[in-house]
Parts: C-alpha cells; structure tokens; sequence
C-alpha cells in the first residue's frame, strides 16, 4: 500500500491561535502547506537556485544553532501541511494506558537521560543508518537529475526527490495513527515512518526501539520502557546492516549528512546508537502507538560480506520499450458494456460474458450473456456487488455488498455459491490473476489472496489511497496489476506473492492504459499514445 499526501491528519482537538507556539522559518526545503485548490504549495529553497546539480548543504541566511540529537520538541505540534498521510480519527490509548497491554521490562541501558526525540512538519520521518545518510536529498533534486530553470520542489516538471520517495515507500503498512514502509539508500535501506507523530529512540540491551504516537513527547525513558509490549511483534525486515553503529532519525523533507550536526532538519535529529551489526526490524502496535524493535543478530567482522538488499523498484521507473500508436488506432475491444448494459464484464473462455447489469448498487444484479447474446440473470438485485469469471473455468466469483466473496459454477446461480473469503467490506473490483491467485480493490487497499486453500487467505495488501474508485486491471497473463482512475495510477509486479509497486502516475500528468489487454502509455496533452512492447522483459528484471 503508498503513502497518503495532501492532506493533514486529523487530531481530534483544535487549538486556539494565542495557544499555539510559533514556529520558526525552515532552515531546509520543507514541504508547505495547501492552497485552496487541494495541491502542496512549493518548499522554500535551501539554495538560492536550482540547478543540476544543487548544493547538498546550503546555509539559511540566519544559521540556526544545531540541534542536540536527544533535544526533545515541543508537545503542542505544528499544522500539518500537504504531503501528510492522512489518518482517521481514532480513540487509541496513550503511553499511560497502553501499560495495561501485556509487556515485559526491558533491560535497562547506562544513559537515563532524555530520550532522543524528532517529528516531522506533517510529512514521513525518515530512518537512515549513519553510512549512508549523507545520500539522502530530502526536497533537493537528485545528483546528475535534470533541473528546469527555476525549479524547487513543488513546482511540476521537476525530477522526483527522495522525499516524494518517502510518500510511497516500498511494502508500506498503515497503522492507526500513521504507517511504514523502506526505500533503498545508497548501499543501504531507510525506514520511512509516515505522518507527524513524535518518534523518539529507546536503546536497548540487542539494539534499540523507535516508538511513534501521539502521546510520546517528553515521556520519560522509564515510562516509555513499560510501555512496549512483550507480545504482538511481526518480523518486518531482516538483515538490515550498520556499520558505523548509530541511525538518524529526521524530518524526510531535509537533506541528510554524515554527522547529525549538520542536517538542518526544523525538529532537530534524532541519534541511535544500537551499535556496529546486523539486525532485524520487527513492529508491534497499542492504540495510536507504533513500536519498531532493532534486534541485533551476529556481530560483523571484517571478513562478512555486507548482506545485500533485496532488488527494489527503480526510483524513475522501468525502461519502457514502445511503439507509437496514433490515437484512431487505439483497440476499441469489444465494448462490451456499452453494447450489453453491463459494468465490470468478464469474458469465459468459451465466450460467456459475466458482469453486472447498470443500476444502483442496491439494485445491481449479476447476468450471464451466452454466445447468441440472450442474458440470464445469476443473482437476485442486491445480492452481489461485483461478479466476474474466475480463473478456475467454468467458476464465477461474487461479492457481496458486505464483503464476502463467493464462489459457484458458471452455469448455476448465486444461490449456489459457497462463501471462500469475508473481505469486511465493500469489494470495488476483483480478477483472478491464475487458477490460484485472486486481486481485490477494496476501499483504499489491494489485496492478493491465495485462492488455492479453503477459505481463501490473504497473501499481500497495499495501499493505493487516495483514489475515488480503485479499478484494477490484470496484464500479461496475471504478472502485472494496474490500480487506480483517480488521481493516481499505480502498477504493481506481482512477484513471489507480493504486490511490489513498479511505477506510480498522477493521472493529470499521464499514465498507463489498457485497451483490449494490451498496455499503452499516455502522456497529459498529447494526442498519441505508446504502446508497452516489453511487460515480459521488464517483470523478469524485477523478479
């Protein structure tokens, strides 16, 4: 699932202007807040212009002194610009309530002092290890990228900056009050914690505990130490590997640096120290309290290899080999909505048509066209949200209006159907991408499930907010998946029973379609299309 931008969290509380602390100019590019049409209003530049190859560190005109890495931040945050992954309300507990959650005491470390503490100004906190922070560009434009003259950050026509990275990071998880995810940096691997929650450091005995929430600010290192749960942790990462010892934890729209003196992040840096190692990052979470574990494995030495990252998606996306095809030429299909007064339709090899008749949801039946183009209905109105043929011929797939997923033969009706998978709510779209792998939309999430077990269980979910609808199309023979309509249009690679995000548009910009089964480019304004010659060749690459 990606990263939520434009909009600011939601806190529940609203506080008065007079109460409310002034916050001082940014010393760094720093994401804005919104204008009234919903869009990021540019950052302030931290050279006096861009160019190619922008300074890595340029100094504001008033240097700030450097934030101590332990320095806590004030309790009442900022506005939330855009850029802020939107959450929504919830009534979790604070680090005082979460004690009642089973937890073991954790060793306790010689330093007992102020945990080092950081936020964000609405946008993801980032977690680098110390080798590699230096890489980290935050709003500035990528080194050797090409700059339009007068471009910073915001301005459209720009290249893509680690921050806009930050927004959809890779396997990202959303959380109650926030969300997750990693992206690659340099030789290493950065964490990205969305959303403008305090996130303090707590050592530990094997490594070390980042812990996010809304309640974490000033806490004490006892306090905060009670609070983590001893049950509840899911391996998230492993074989994540430090080699000077320390990771800084910042504000994702700064540039880094090889010492935490000298990023000039607005709410200061936050310095771990869990040591030279290799380690494995599990999360567990309480109420609006996320907890991510750095648990130390062996030791490194001098004659270990460094443990090599898994492949990740190119930042620009794959190289596409195309053909032009003129706009008249584009394959129509056989518009199959249009001439039976269906949504959604799927085609049986035999030429059975499934899909639902127009109406209102409440009203909306499912119908099976045979070849000689007479309908018979499926299912009586109401009783399925979507209907499509599965992958398993001659089988059709159903979801209800409540989310359960449903499973009958071809020449039979609903009223046969045997329930496989209870999604918990409205199901948008679903495909089957083999006779054992199903793809779902369902609100802002996409979910890969195994289809080959009884009931179904889920193998992967990604976020794919903010979209209004999310539409899936399924491409080369169930390799690819395309979410979206609007705003964003998402292709991911199904690889290893993983839905990995290749390639992300904004749809006002361009994007990819699919006519008739076959992939085409688009690019905003221009009346050709490009059609996709290398699906194959590009999934093999990542694979």
């Amino acid at each position: 699932m990606a990263m939520k931008k434009g909009a600011a969290k939601a806190t529940g509380k609203k506080e008065s202007a007079a109460k409310k602390p002034a916050r001082k100019a940014p010393a760094s590019a720093k994401p804005a807040g919104a204008n009234k049409a919903g869009k990021r209003s540019p950052p302030r530049a931290v050279g006096a212009r861009a160019t190619s190859e922008p300074p890595r560190f340029a100094a504001p005109p008033s240097p700030p002194a450097a934030p101590k890495a332990s320095a806590p931040i004030p309790s009442s945050p900022p506005r939330s610009p855009a850029g802020a992954q939107r959450m929504a309300p919830s009534s979790g507990r604070s680090i005082a309530a979460s004690r009642a959650e089973p937890s073991g005491p954790l060793p306790a470390t010689p330093d007992e002092g102020a945990l080092p503490e950081t936020t964000s100004g609405g946008g993801p906190v980032v977690l680098l290890p110390a080798e590699v922070a230096a890489a980290w560009r935050g709003t500035l434009a990528p080194p050797g990228a090409t700059v339009p003259p007068g471009w910073t950050w915001g301005k459209r026509g720009g290249p893509k900056t680690d921050y806009d990275r930050a927004l959809e990071p890779n396997d990202a998880k959303q959380t109650a009050r926030g969300g997750y995810g990693w992206l690659p940096v340099g030789s290493g691997r950065a964490l990205i914690f969305s959303d403008e929650l305090t996130t303090v450091w707590l050592p530990t005995g094997d490594g070390g505990v980042v812990v996010r929430g809304p309640d974490v600010s000033g806490a004490t290192p006892a306090k905060v130490r009670d609070s983590v749960p001893k049950d509840g942790w899911t391996t998230y990462l492993e074989g994540v590997r430090l080699e000077d010892g320390r990771v800084f934890l910042f504000d994702s729209a700064a540039a880094g640096a090889d010492e935490p003196m000298d990023i000039t992040a607005n709410d200061g840096v936050a310095v771990g120290k869990p040591g030279p190692g290799t380690y494995a990052v599990s999360c567990a979470h309480v109420g609006n309290t996320d907890f991510f574990r750095f648990t130390r494995g062996k030791a490194l030495t001098a004659t270990r290899p460094p443990a090599a990252p898994p492949p990740a998606a190119k930042t620009s996306g794959p190289e596409w080999k195309t053909r032009p095809i003129p706009f008249a030429q584009l394959p129509r299909g056989p518009n199959l909505e249009a001439r039976y007064k269906i949504s959604f339709p799927s085609v049986a090899a035999d030429g059975t048509i499934v899909g639902l008749e127009r109406g209102k949801p409440a009203e909306a039946r499912a119908v099976r066209i045979a070849r000689d183009g007479t309908s018979t209905p499926i299912s009586v109105p109401g009783q399925l949200a979507y209907a499509a043929v599965s992958g398993h011929e001659p089988l059709v797939l159903g979801a209800t209006p409540d989310g359960k997923l449903l499973e009958f033969p071809l020449s039979a009706d609903a009223s046969q159907a045997t329930v496989r998978f209870d999604a918990g709510g409205r199901v948008w779209s679903l495909h089957s991408l083999s006779p054992t792998r199903l793809v779902i939309a369902q609100g802002s999430k996409v979910r890969l499930l195994d289809t080959a077990t009884a009931p179904w269980k889920s193998l992967d979910d990604v976020s794919v907010a903010p979209v209004s609808i999310p539409e899936v199309d399924v491409l080369a023979g169930g390799k690819w998946v395309l979410v979206g309509r609007s705003p964003r249009i998402r292709l991911f690679a199904v690889i290893r029973d993983r839905l990995r995000l290749i390639q992300s548009w904004n749809q006002v910009e361009g994007g990819m379609l699919v006519a008739d089964g076959r992939p085409f480019l688009s690019t905003a304004g221009a009346h050709d299309y490009q059609e996709v010659l290398n699906l194959d060749e590009v999934h093999a690459s990542f694979s």
